[in-house]
């Protein structure tokens, strides 16, 4: 009988574990993960937040190419900004800064304070939250004139 308590607790924590492994490890990106490690709770980040419901892409799938591509934008638009309102919301009162709606990829940008997104994280309306980092500008490659000439034998 002494056997059976111990061992409950013990299963009890391996299932705690791994329900906070799918709901975090598999949620959040590595990179966010590491920086909320040595964040305080009040540093702001910013992120980006993958919705979890997709368009029905299926809805204009019987439309010629053309009304297709005048009604691609409208379903897409129409989409995000039904399934990102509730989390705006959320968002909004919970001091969310430079917010910004990505509808083509049912994306939301916004700056939150660390301590924050744990909580967005178990949201089932989300599928991802990765760090919104800066990507350097790449300038266009150098001109053909400008490449050194190779001769064959």
């Amino acid at each position: 009988m002494s056997r059976m308590i111990v061992k409950m607790p013990a299963v009890l924590i391996v299932a705690a574990s791994l329900v906070a492994t799918t709901v975090f490890g598999n949620t959040l990106s590595q990179d966010l993960e590491s920086r909320l490690a040595v964040s305080e709770p009040e540093e702001e980040i910013a992120i980006i937040i993958t919705m979890a419901e997709k368009a029905d892409l299926n809805k204009i799938k019987k439309l010629s190419t053309p009304e297709r591509r005048r009604a691609l934008p409208h379903l897409l638009r129409s989409h995000a900004e039904a399934s990102q309102a509730d989390l705006i919301d959320y968002l909004k009162t919970k001091g969310g800064k430079n917010l910004r709606s990505i509808w083509v990829t049912n994306l939301l940008a916004v700056t939150v304070r660390s301590e924050l997104i744990p909580m967005i994280a178990e949201r089932t309306d989300v599928s991802a939250i990765r760090l919104d980092k800066e990507v350097p500008f790449v300038s266009s490659p150098k001109s053909i004139d400008s490449a050194p000439v190779v001769q064959g034998d």
